[in-house]
């Protein structure tokens, strides 16, 4: 859990998904995802309270098991 000081704005550029959850200086609670399955990019503004995680553990993985072979392949 972390709380910003400032206004954050947060981008997606590769592998998996991620959650985000988000409690404002009013209390309300929003969701938001990060990466293809979501949005791009992300504004957390200045008092907001956030936590991330991982929006599917399975994806994540494939994506650094293609990256693996790819890398596998250009050695051979």
């Amino acid at each position: 859990v972390h709380r910003n000081e400032s206004d954050i704005m947060h981008y997606w550029h590769a592998g998996g998904s991620l959650r985000y959850t988000i409690v404002t200086q009013d209390g309300a609670v929003r969701e938001c995802v990060l990466g293809p399955e979501g949005e791009f990019q992300l504004c957390v503004r200045a008092g907001e309270w956030k936590v991330i995680t991982s929006a599917c553990c399975v994806h994540v993985l494939c994506f650094t098991r293609v990256l693996l072979a790819c890398a596998a392949c250009a050695v051979l």
